[in-house]
């Protein structure tokens, strides 16, 4: 109950399952933001594979290689480390390695809409197998101004005004 008033539930189980079921946990307010950090990203991840998802901009797909690899070693990757004695911390290193393609693949604008969509459905299946939900924490109460702002700078790479993207990008990095 102390560490309920300090951290929400999710962010709790996220914790837990960063070891291993047979060993001590170690809990500290340092630990857990950093549990709470680590699960912002992963949330993040989905909600930003979903705004391009739902986007008109689409990639050249040079970069869908390097992504779908990605994806079928993170999953099977994982599907292993489940398999050897509920390994969840290790399961959950592979989702960060399909976290970490997936942002440089949405970042770059040059994947397909089916390389993002394979990737998304791949990560809402692997954190659905540990019980984390991101589907309910993708609607992250980004406000209109900046989603506006992230549509301009896709349309500003998508014309090559790499200028204008990166003073979007600034302006947008400013607003926090």
């Amino acid at each position: 109950r102390d560490i309920v008033a300090h951290f929400p539930y999710p962010v709790i189980r996220f914790f837990i399952l960063t070891g291993h079921y047979r060993m001590p946990i170690n809990f500290s307010d340092e630990l857990l933001r950093a549990a709470q950090t680590s699960l912002q990203r992963i949330s993040t991840c989905a909600a930003n594979l979903k705004f391009n998802l739902e986007g008109d901009a689409e990639g050249d797909g040079s970069a869908d290689e390097e992504l779908i690899k990605a994806v079928e070693e993170s999953k099977n990757s994982f599907i292993a480390h489940m398999d050897d004695d509920l390994n969840t911390a290790d399961a959950i290193t592979d989702i960060f390695g399909l976290v970490k393609t997936a942002n440089t693949a949405v970042s770059s604008g040059k994947a397909s809409k089916a390389a993002l969509k394979q990737a998304y459905d791949i990560l809402l299946e692997i954190t659905g197998v540990l019980g984390i939900e991101l589907s309910a924490e993708e609607d992250n109460g980004i406000p209109a101004e900046i989603t506006e702002l992230v549509e301009q700078r896709a349309a500003a790479k998508k014309n090559k005004d790499f200028a204008e993207a990166d003073r979007i990008r600034d302006l947008i990095t400013s607003k926090g």
